[in-house]
């Protein structure tokens, strides 16, 4: 009886399956908000101004000017007086943009776990000569 027996030994070993899940949810409105503003403007009015001014020498009649040029006795001209008038309106005009993506992030985990693995333990009894030998040795 010198044939040659192969025992099998066998270890455990962890197999990780991964299962994808829905961890939340989330939903997007746009929602429009309101405030009251003020805003100030200046607005111009133009305004008639009269000036007395003292006579000349004696005799002389009092020079009217209208824009430079004297005004004759009974002659009739206009001056147009202005003012700005303010119109106020709303325009929607773009304020902000806002880009929204997923990104994934990796991260590493340490699970533990206790594994047994086989070995093979020699009880001889008797007489007998046991010689071990690593893999790839070659018996003598």
């Amino acid at each position: 009886m010198g044939g040659t027996t192969t025992i099998e030994l066998r270890e455990e070993r962890l197999i990780v399956e991964k299962d994808r899940e829905v961890a939340g949810r989330v939903s997007f409105t746009r929602e429009l908000r309101h405030e009251t503003v003020q805003v100030p403007v200046e607005l111009v009015t133009e305004v008639l101004v009269i000036e007395h001014l003292a006579d000349g020498p004696a005799g002389n009649e009092a020079v009217i000017l209208l824009d430079g040029t004297p005004l004759a006795p009974g002659e009739r001209r206009e001056l147009l007086v202005y003012r700005e008038e303010a119109h106020v309106e709303k325009r929607v005009a773009v304020h902000e943009h806002v880009q929204i993506s997923k990104r994934q992030v990796v991260e590493t985990r340490r699970f533990e776990a206790t594994l047994g693995r086989e070995e093979l333990v020699v009880h001889p009894q008797g007489d007998v000569s046991v010689t071990e030998s690593a893999p790839g040795d070659i018996p003598r």
